[in-house]
């Protein structure tokens, strides 16, 4: 399994879990005429992600006021809680069709299952790393988990900006003029 394959399908790890992963490809964004729903990569739902570094954002705002009142319930609670998604998670995401598709509300894009969870990496590693700075602890993000937030990041900073000034942003700082590798 070292090698991302199991049973010879590609597989997405994310923590502690593996899924199958179909070979990655561009999707078009939302609704196309006709009606018909095509889904956005992780990429492109990140891309279009607007002002998530703001804190006065509805978006940030209902996450801090979720985080409170989850945090008002206790680490005991919290932990519980934590601990019966994992396990429901495990189960279900094992029974889930390739072709599942999710519709994240703040945004209204529909992502296909495997894409989604790639967001949920990024949100992950992210949060993960903030939450150890803040208690000072040493505790870092898995190592799939922060190349798939990694890559889902600078394929969202590419489809936002472009790689050309990705590759200054990487390579020629001097040259960054749009803070190009900043997508969140």
């Amino acid at each position: 399994m070292g090698d991302g394959r199991v049973g010879g399908e590609p597989r997405v790890a994310c923590g502690g879990g593996v899924r199958r992963r179909r070979p990655r490809r561009r999707l078009a964004r939302s609704h196309v005429p006709g009606g018909t729903l095509r889904p956005v990569t992780a990429e492109g739902y990140y891309g279009d992600l607007a002002g998530a570094s703001e804190p006065a954002p509805a978006l940030n705002t209902g996450v801090r006021q979720r985080s409170a009142e989850t945090a008002a319930q206790g680490p005991e609670a919290l932990a519980a809680e934590v601990g019966a998604a994992r396990e429901r998670l495990r189960v279900r995401l094992a029974q889930e069709p390739a072709d599942r598709l999710m519709t994240v509300r703040h945004q209204g894009h529909t992502l296909l299952l495997d894409e989604y969870l790639r967001t949920r990496c990024v949100e992950l590693a992210v949060h993960t790393e903030d939450l150890a700075l803040s208690v000072s602890s040493d505790v870092r993000t898995p190592g799939t988990t922060l190349t798939a937030a990694v890559d889902v990041l600078v394929g969202a900073a590419r489809n936002r900006r472009g790689d050309a000034e990705v590759l200054h942003a990487l390579a020629r700082r001097e040259r960054d003029g749009h803070d190009a590798l900043r997508v969140l």
